[in-house]
């Protein structure tokens, strides 16, 4: 009997103590100032985000910096241009990939993707996403979302549906279409190297075909150089220092892979099918034939650390000159020539097969606004001449056009790729990707 009477003041113990509690619970819900806690959180979140970005997130520029202050926005585009771009909605947790009309800031289609869709197993990321570079878009208002470092090749159509992922490959910098349709997408594998510390990266390429997903083509650039007889230029990277840190530069990624420019037509110089192949760390261009496996030109001089070839005529490329060493910072200053124009400004370079010589189109619009890209960066002539230009690592974009004015060149448009987040910030762009007609677009 005792034993009941104990449970039933147990009992009456808790239901005293939980109406305390939820008489304080209420109490303490009305005294709640929803307003100054609103925006306690949000600074919350804003603190947060800060962190984010200043200690481990590299692709946030702070608007408020010093260099940023001044910076003018300009808007005289008198013909619609469209750019492919894509960004990380915190806001939302997801990818979002926008086609934008630069002329009125317009959005025409967008698009969504998420980090369940993903295989990151395999990426050491300095953030919690990792950025895609260069979507695709194809005519049945489906996008190729390549996600960079990471074994996530996507198609995604217009209602944000995957049509297939490819998780068995990994991708990294440009995705571009050839003349078949198919993707042609920078890749790599890793491998150690006695006497290198850590990893070696093995770049390869990598072609899919577009309505599945399946691999269609995949080699390594070693195994191209060696069946050329330029394995030479592997080997030169490899012993070139005992040094750790200039082995970081000059051993684990000999020759690092960063554009594949599929040659949709004939000429003189190229056949439809060659590929061009931008190597930063040779500061070279490749002219590849996959169906002979022929190296037909190597192309240097002119340019440092390039990215983004493209064939601007029928015996012209050209190359993101991004300009910059990636061993002058290791290197005494004795070496380093008075007049070097390194690390200073980028600029477009182009080269002519026929008179085998190097100019600079825009060479004075890119001084005159400062663009130097240390990494990454990309160009796109319109076909009045005019030239899109994304300073990536700047966070900026611009098109320029030709006059007889006393500088030669007028700005047509200079503004950040992305939007201000929290008053603060711009997310660098991914490698847009630019259309100046979308008629070949799928209406229905």
């Amino acid at each position: 009997m005792s034993s009941l009477k104990t449970s039933a003041y147990q009992k009456l113990k808790i239901i005293l103590l939980t109406t305390v509690l939820t008489g304080i619970g209420i109490y303490k819900l009305l005294q709640f100032d929803f307003k100054e806690n609103s925006q306690q959180i949000a600074t919350l979140t804003s603190d947060i985000y800060d962190q984010l970005v200043n200690g481990i997130h590299s692709q946030f520029l702070d608007v408020r910096s010093e260099t940023e202050i001044n910076f003018k926005p300009i808007h005289k585009l008198d013909k619609d241009l469209f750019v492919l771009s894509n960004y990380w909605d915190y806001e939302n947790s997801e990818w979002k990939v926008i086609l934008k009309n630069l002329r009125n800031d317009s959005i025409h289609h967008s698009w969504a993707y998420y980090e369940k869709d993903l295989d990151l197993s395999l990426y050491n990321r300095n953030y919690n996403h990792a950025p895609t570079l260069g979507c695709i878009l194809l005519e049945d208002k489906s996008i190729i979302v390549p996600v960079a470092f990471s074994k996530n090749l996507l198609r995604i159509d217009q209602n944000n549906n995957i049509k297939w992922a490819k998780h068995d490959r990994i991708v990294h910098h440009s995705s571009n279409i050839d003349h078949d349709g198919n993707i042609w997408s920078c890749s790599s594998s890793h491998i150690k190297i006695k006497g290198v510390t850590g990893m070696v990266k093995f770049d390869r390429l990598l072609k899919a075909d577009v309505n599945t997903g399946k691999i269609l083509f995949n080699k390594s650039i070693l195994e191209i150089l060696q069946q050329n007889n330029l394995e030479y230029l592997y080997h030169g990277s490899f012993f070139s220092s005992e040094d750790l840190a200039m082995q970081e530069v000059l051993c684990k990624n000999p020759t690092h892979l960063n554009d594949i420019e599929p040659v949709l037509y004939d000429s003189e110089y190229w056949k439809k099918g060659d590929l061009f192949l931008s190597l930063r760390n040779k500061s070279m261009i490749l002219q590849y034939r996959p169906s002979t496996n022929q190296i037909i030109h190597i192309i240097q001089g002119g340019f440092m650390n390039q990215h983004d070839v493209d064939i601007i005529s029928d015996h012209e490329i050209a190359v993101f000159n991004n300009n910059r060493s990636t061993v002058a910072s290791k290197l005494d200053e004795r070496l380093i020539g008075k007049n070097s124009v390194l690390d200073s400004t980028s600029c477009v370079v182009s080269y002519d097969f026929h008179s085998k010589t190097f100019c600079q189109p825009f060479r004075k619009a890119f001084e005159d606004h400062k663009i130097f890209s240390p990494t990454e960066g990309l160009y796109h002539f319109l076909e009045n001449g005019d030239i899109f230009v994304e300073a990536q690592q700047q966070g900026k974009i611009y098109v320029f056009r030709k006059n007889n004015g006393p500088k030669g060149y007028e700005t047509l448009y200079a503004d950040y790729a992305n939007q201000i987040i929290l008053d603060k910030y711009i997310e660098l762009p991914h490698w847009l990707k630019v259309y100046e007609d979308i008629n070949f677009l799928n209406k229905n």
